[in-house]
C-alpha cells in the first residue's frame, strides 16, 4: 500500500480487528447487511474516498483478518452471497457519495442516526414476527432482503449499520470526502459530528 492509506495502531487495535470481523461474518457463515459492510470499511481508511480502489480494501482486510472481500456473503437490494471486490469497493464508494448528497441537501446528523435507528427497529420487529428471537436469527438475510429492496428510510443506505461507524464516518467525512460534500456542508458537519461522538452506543 502507498502513503495515502492508514491502518489503525495503538492500544485499540486489538478491539478494532475484532470489530471488523463481527461486521464481516463468518467464512460461509450468515450474510452481511451491505450498508453495515460498506461502511465498516470505509472507516477503516484514511484517504480521499475518490481514490479508494478494492487493492487497497483487500490489503487492509488481508492484514487485519486474513480474508479477502470476495469472501464476505453480503446482502443488499440486488446482491445476495459472495461477489467481486472491485464491485463492492465501488458500492462502498457509492454509499459515501449517496450520504454526503444526504448531508449537502440538508439532512442533519441526528436524523441519518435516528433512520438508522428506526432501520434497526423496524427489522426487529420483521425478524420476530417470522419467530426470530432478534435479527441474528436472519442469518439467510431473506428479511434484510425484502427491506433493502423496499428502500424505507434509506434502508440502501442505512439498514443494519452500527451506529459507532455511522457516527466514527461522520468525524473523518469532510477530510474523506471534501469534494462530494462541498464547504457548506463540510463545515456543518465538522460543527455537529463531535459533540454525538462523545457518547457511545
Amino acid at each position: 500500500m502507498d502513503g495515502t492509506t492508514w491502518i489503525r495502531r495503538g492500544p485499540g487495535f486489538t478491539n478494532m480487528r475484532r470489530n471488523i470481523q463481527d461486521r464481516l461474518g463468518p467464512v460461509n457463515g450468515a450474510v452481511v447487511p451491505g450498508p453495515r459492510l460498506f461502511l465498516a470499511l470505509i472507516t477503516l481508511v484514511f484517504m480521499d474516498v475518490s481514490q479508494l480502489s478494492d487493492s487497497v480494501l483487500n490489503a487492509l482486510l488481508n492484514e487485519i483478518t486474513g480474508r479477502g472481500l470476495d469472501t464476505v456473503q453480503v446482502v443488499t437490494e440486488n446482491i445476495f452471497g459472495q461477489t467481486s471486490s472491485h464491485r463492492l469497493c465501488e458500492l462502498a464508494k457509492k454509499r459515501v457519495n449517496d450520504l454526503c448528497q444526504l448531508i449537502t441537501d440538508g439532512t442533519q446528523v441526528c436524523e441519518l442516526l435516528d433512520m438508522a435507528t428506526e432501520c434497526l427497529k423496524q427489522y426487529r420487529a420483521k425478524c420476530q414476527e417470522n419467530g426470530y428471537d432478534d435479527i441474528d436469527g436472519d442469518k439467510g438475510g431473506e428479511i434484510s432482503k425484502k427491506m433493502l429492496a423496499s428502500n424505507v428510510i434509506h434502508s440502501q443506505l442505512l439498514f443494519g449499520v452500527y451506529l459507532d461507524d455511522l457516527k466514527n464516518l461522520f468525524r473523518v467525512l469532510p477530510c474523506m470526502a471534501p469534494n462530494e460534500l462541498g464547504r457548506e456542508a463540510t463545515e456543518r458537519l465538522r460543527l455537529t459530528s463531535n459533540s454525538l461522538l462523545i457518547t457511545s452506543d
